[in-house]
C-alpha cells in the first residue's frame, strides 16, 4: 500500500530494526512526576502526577509494573493503550484490567508505531520493528478527569471493507445516527472542561461518516480529536471499549475534566501549498477514489495522466517518486485538511486516498516542508499563554513516520512531558484528516488565570465550519445531481420539439396505410373475381375440346362420303364409256346395255346409301357447328368480361401504385423524421442511462 512511500533508508538500516527486537533492554517508566517534585511544592503546584506513561513489553503487565498509574492521584479513570499490531487487545485489555482492577475506563487501539519519551529515549518516533510485543499505557487521574463515558458505535461498514457498496450515502450516514442515538452521556458538555477521544477502526473507511453523524447528530457538541487504528496480524483494525475488542466499530469516550483543569487542541502539518489546484470531475466518495480531475486549464483528463502533466514526469515510476514530496488537501474556511494518497492505481488510472472525497470538491497539490521545523514553530506558538503540560495524548499519522524517515529519529519535543500516542491509519481533530498531527493537552488552571487556545476559543467557529463543510458537501452533491437532472431535462425538451413533427408524420403514414389496405382490398376482390372468370373460361374450354372433337370426327365422315360419291362417279363414267362402246356395235346391243343397266342399278343404290350417311354427317357437322357457334358466342362474351375486368384491374393498380408512391415520399419523409427521432431517443436513453448511473453512484457514493 505504501510502495510509492517507502523511506530511503538503506537495506542494511531496514535490516537492523527486525534485528533489534527485543534485543535491547525495555524502556523505564515515565511520569510527569519526573520533574523536582520539590520545587513544585514550592512554588503552589500540584503533589503528584496527574498523567503517567509506561512502555512495557506485553509479559511486562502486571500490578507491579502498572503500580504507577494505580498510584495517580484519587487513583486511576481513564487508561489508553496503544498496542503492536502482533497482539491481541482482548488479551492485553484483560491483563490490564487484571493489574488496575475493574472500575478503571479502559481504551486500547492497535497501532503502527508508538510515540512517547522513555528516559534514555533520543527521539518521540520508536522503533516499530514488526513482532515487538510492546504496549505503551497512559493513565489519567481521578483528580484530572471528574467522569469517564464510553460508547461503542458500529459503522456499518462490512461492504467498505470488502471494497464494495451496498448503501447509499444517506443510508449509511442515517444508520450510524441511530447508533449514535442509543447513547446519553451521564454529564452535561461543557466546552471548557469536555471532549470526546475517537478511535476508529482504520480499514473502515468510515470517519468521514461517523464525523458527519456527529455533527448532524447535535448530540455531544465538543472537540472531537482522535485517530484510526491500524491493523493487526489479522489484518483487523480493532479498538477495545473496556468490554472486548470491536472490529468494524467506533469508540468514542467523552471525557469531563475537573474544575481547575483544562485542555488545549493542537494541530499540526509538514506540508506547504503549491498554489495548484484540481477540481474532482469523477470519484467515488465511499471507496475514496478519484478517476477525473480538471486542470486549472479547464480541461479534463484521467487524474494520474493531470498528475504527470502538472509535475512535468511520463512514466508511471517517475510519478511514484515525484509524488514523495507532494500531498494533497482541501481547504475549509482558510485552513487546509490533508487528503493522502493511499494508492496511485496505474492499471485503472485512479487516485486513491485516505479520506473521503466528492466529486466537484477542490483538491489543492501540497508540497511537503521540514517534519521537525514545522513541529517546533507550532509547538512554540501552541504554548503561548499556557502553563506546562501536564500530559498530552498524541495522534500521528503513519505517513509520517514514512515520508520522514529521515527526521523522525531526531524530534527531540516533549523529553519533559507525558506524552502518549501512536502512528495511526487517520487522525481526527474536527474533522477526518491525514498525514497530520494531532493532539490534545492537559493543565492545571488554578481559578482566575489566564488560559488561552485558538482552538478552543475559536471552538463555535470551527464547529460551525466543520458542521458547514458537511452541509456544503450535500449541497455540492445535490447541486452536481441537479445538474444532470437540468441535462437531462435539455435532452428531453429537444426530444419534446421534435416530436410534434414527428407524431404529424406518424398520423400521415397511419393514413396512408389505410388507403393502401383499402386498395388492397379491391385489388383482393379483383383478384376473386379474376379466378371466376378464369374459371369459367377453363370451364367454357372444356366445353369446346370434346366438342371439337365430335366436329373433327364429322368431318371425316364427310370425307368418307365424298369419297364414295367420288368412286361412284368413276363407275358411271365407266359404265358411260361401256354404253358407248356398245352402242357401236350393233348386234350386241340389248346385252350389252342389260350389264349396264344392271351396273348402274347397283351403283344407283349405294349412292343413295351413301348419300344419307352424307346428309346424317352433315347434319351432326352443322349441330357440332351451331354448339361451337354457341360457346364462341360465350366466349366473346366471356372476351368482353374479360377484358373489362382487365380495365378495372389496371385501374386499381395504377391506384395503388400511386398510393404506394405517395406513401413512401411520406414513409421516407417519416422515417428521417423517425430516425431523428430515435437517434434524439438513443441519445437521451444513453444519457438518461448514464445520468442515473451518476446519480445512483453519487448519492451511494461510488
Amino acid at each position: 500500500m505504501f510502495d510509492f512511500l517507502k523511506s530511503k533508508k538503506s537495506e542494511a538500516e531496514r535490516s537492523s530494526l527486525r534485528d533489534r527486537v527485543d534485543a535491547k533492554p525495555l524502556p523505564q517508566i515515565k511520569t510527569a512526576a519526573a520533574a523536582d517534585a520539590a520545587g513544585k511544592a514550592a512554588s503552589g503546584a500540584l503533589q503528584g502526577a496527574d498523567v503517567a506513561v509506561l512502555y512495557l513489553h506485553e509479559r511486562e503487565i502486571t500490578k507491579e509494573a502498572l503500580a504507577p498509574i494505580r498510584a495517580l492521584p484519587d487513583g486511576a479513570a481513564l487508561v489508553l493503550g496503544f498496542v503492536s499490531p502482533d497482539l491481541d487487545l482482548a488479551h492485553v485489555g484483560a491483563a490490564v484490567h487484571a493489574a488496575l482492577g475493574t472500575d478503571v475506563r479502559v481504551v486500547l487501539m492497535t497501532d503502527a508505531g508508538e510515540l512517547c519519551r522513555p528516559a534514555g529515549s533520543a527521539s518521540l518516533y520508536q522503533e516499530a520493528p514488526d513482532g515487538r510485543a510492546r504496549v505503551l499505557l497512559q493513565g489519567y487521574s481521578r483528580r484530572l478527569i471528574e467522569d469517564v463515558f464510553t460508547m461503542s458505535v458500529p459503522l456499518h461498514a462490512e461492504d467498505l471493507k470488502a471494497d464494495r457498496i451496498d448503501m447509499s450515502l444517506d443510508e449509511r450516514l442515517q444508520a450510524i445516527k441511530r447508533e449514535l442515538e442509543k447513547h446519553e452521556p451521564p454529564f452535561r458538555i461543557s466546552l471548557y472542561h469536555t471532549f470526546a477521544l475517537i478511535y476508529i477502526d482504520g480499514l473502515s473507511r468510515s470517519e468521514t461518516f461517523l464525523m458527519q453523524a456527529l455533527y448532524e447528530s447535535r448530540r455531544f457538541p465538543c472537540p472531537y480529536i482522535g485517530g484510526s487504528s491500524a491493523p493487526d496480524a489479522h489484518g483487523r483494525a480493532c479498538v477495545y471499549d473496556g468490554r472486548e475488542s470491536l472490529d468494524g466499530c467506533a469508540v468514542i469516550t467523552l471525557v469531563r475534566l475537573r474544575r481547575g483543569y483544562r485542555y488545549g487542541i493542537f494541530k499540526t502539518q509538514a506540508v506547504e501549498k503549491t498554489g495548484t489546484s484540481f477540481i474532482i470531475d469523477k470519484a467515488s466518495t465511499a471507496l475514496r477514489s478519484v478517476e477525473t480531475l480538471k486542470l486549472g486549464s479547464g480541461e479534463t483528463l484521467p487524474a494520474l495522466e493531470a498528475l504527470k502533466r502538472t509535475l512535468g514526469v511520463h512514466s508511471a515510476a517517475e510519478l511514484d517518486a515525484a509524488m514523495q514530496q507532494y500531498t494533497f488537501a482541501s481547504d475549509i474556511n482558510g485552513e487546509s485538511f490533508i487528503r493522502s494518497v493511499s494508492a496511485l492505481d496505474h492499471g485503472r488510472g485512479r487516485l486513491n486516498l485516505y479520506c473521503d472525497i466528492v466529486t466537484g470538491e477542490r483538491l489543492d497539490l501540497m508540497k511537503r516542508t521540514s517534519l521537525a521545523d514545522t513541529l517546533a514553530r507550532g509547538l512554540a506558538e501552541f504554548q503561548r499563554g499556557k502553563p506546562e503540560p501536564l500530559g498530552g495524548i498524541l495522534n500521528d499519522c503513519i505517513l509520517r513516520r514514512l515520508c520522514y524517515a529521515g527526521e523522525t529519529g531526531h524530534i527531540d519535543q516533549f523529553r519533559n512531558t507525558a506524552v502518549a500516542g501512536f502512528s495511526s491509519f487517520g487522525e481526527i481533530a474536527g474533522l477526518h484528516v491525514n498525514e497530520t498531527l494531532t493532539a490534545i493537552f492537559f493543565y492545571h488552571v488554578p481559578s482566575g488565570v489566564s488560559f488561552l487556545d485558538d482552538y478552543i476559543d475559536n471552538f463555535a467557529r470551527i464547529y460551525a465550519d466543520c458542521d458547514a463543510y458537511f452541509f456544503r458537501r450535500r449541497l455540492d452533491r445535490q447541486a452536481h445531481v441537479g445538474a444532470l437532472k437540468d441535462d437531462l431535462v435539455r435532452m428531453f425538451g429537444d426530444y419534446q420539439q421534435r416530436l410534434p413533427a414527428i407524431l404529424t408524420s406518424m398520423a400521415r403514414i397511419s393514413d396512408e396505410v389505410r388507403a393502401i389496405q383499402t386498395s388492397l382490398g379491391k385489388l383482393s376482390d379483383g383478384s376473386a373475381e379474376q379466378k371466376e372468370l378464369f374459371r369459367q373460361i377453363v370451364q367454357q374450354g372444356e366445353t369446346i375440346v370434346p366438342t371439337l372433337e365430335k366436329l373433327a370426327q364429322g368431318t371425316q365422315k364427310i370425307n368418307d362420303v365424298t369419297g364414295l360419291i367420288a368412286g361412284i362417279a368413276s363407275q358411271i363414267n365407266l359404265l358411260a364409256l361401256n354404253a358407248s362402246i356398245e352402242a357401236a356395235r350393233a348386234g350386241e346391243a340389248g346385252r350389252g346395255f342389260a350389264v349396264v343397266a344392271q351396273e348402274v342399278g347397283k351403283l344407283s343404290g349405294t349412292t343413295q346409301e351413301n348419300l344419307t350417311a352424307s346428309d346424317e354427317a352433315v347434319s351432326a357437322l352443322l349441330r357440332e357447328v351451331r354448339e361451337i357457334d354457341a360457346i364462341m358466342a360465350g366466349n366473346e362474351d366471356m372476351a368482353k368480361r374479360v377484358r373489362a375486368f382487365d380495365s378495372r384491374f389496371n385501374e386499381q393498380l395504377a391506384a395503388l401504385q400511386k398510393t404506394l408512391e405517395g406513401s413512401l415520399a411520406h414513409i421516407a419523409e417519416s422515417a428521417r423524421a423517425v430516425g431523428e427521432l430515435e437517434a434524439v431517443s438513443d441519445k437521451a436513453s444513453e444519457r438518461m442511462a448514464a445520468i442515473n448511473r451518476l446519480i445512483q453512484n453519487i448519492e451511494r457514493g461510488a
